[in-house]
């Protein structure tokens, strides 16, 4: 939303490296209508500094999408997660994109894979990448793919990034005012109850969002995350649904500098 109450909406799609920007509208009857901006088509190959090239592992007829996005409206700038990729950081204003910078990379960034069809479900493919000959132009702290993205802003102008790092269950944390440093990263890990039963952490997240607004029994914040696999019980059997599992944001901003209003 933008002081003169214009509402802009972002989307990708699946398969593809595009984001479009759009106006939200009155369509009239109590509806609401949409009017395109503009579109950015991200890169699905890229030359990397030995001279080569390289195209991020992906299914026949598939490019490098984009998953979780998060927008700094303060600062005119949206930050795209390409799976395989890394963290994009994309210009904006209301007439649409600008000048785009990839930010941070996967460790899986450069390197050689290959696709293996899936035994127990044919049709369906698993990238393995060849680490043997890794070239070493990725990054240190992401695994593809990189998923959902949240900004935390603090009541005292504390801003972070927080990147899903599905690949090993964690969570990147960047400094958001101003530097976007690299600040560590946490996982959210099996927990049991008081006088309950144990709860599983967090594996293979497709999203999370964090809130910094009091909520009752979240009283500094919420974190709330996407659970990919969900146990029975820590080296319980796996389920087939996913789940999702909500963290008090001290637990997680303390390890930042962020906790109580920081």
């Amino acid at each position: 939303m933008t002081p003169d109450g214009d509402a802009f909406v972002f989307a990708s799609r699946r398969s593809r490296t595009a984001i479009t920007m759009v106006r939200l509208v009155d369509a009239g009857g109590g509806r609401v209508g949409w009017r395109r901006v503009d579109t950015i088509a991200l890169p699905n190959g890229f030359a990397l500094p030995d001279g080569g090239t390289w195209t991020p592992c992906s299914e026949p007829g598939d490019q490098a999408q984009v998953e979780g996005m998060a927008v700094d409206d303060r600062r005119g700038v949206l930050y795209a997660g390409q799976e395989a990729v890394g963290v994009w950081r994309i210009a904006i204003d209301r007439d649409g994109f600008g000048r785009r910078q990839l930010v941070d990379r996967t460790r899986e960034f450069g390197v050689p894979s290959v696709l293996v069809e899936e035994e127990d479900d044919p049709g369906d493919f698993d990238c393995e990448y060849v680490f043997d000959e890794d070239p070493g132009f990725g990054g240190s702290h992401l695994s593809a793919d990189v998923e959902g993205l949240t900004i935390y802003r603090g009541p005292r102008g504390r801003e972070l990034l927080l990147v899903s790092s599905q690949g090993d269950d964690t969570f990147a944390v960047y400094d958001r005012g101003g530097s976007g440093r690299y600040l560590g990263s946490f996982a959210v890990g099996d927990r049991t109850l008081l006088g309950g039963p144990l709860v599983d952490g967090v594996q293979e997240s497709d999203g999370a969002h964090v809130v910094a607004s009091p909520l009752p029994g979240f009283e500094q914040g919420l974190f709330v995350t996407q659970d990919g696999d969900d146990l029975d019980g820590v080296g319980g059997e796996q389920d087939d649904a996913t789940n999702f599992k909500f963290v008090r944001w001290e637990r997680i901003g303390a390890l930042f500098g962020a906790a109580a209003g920081g």
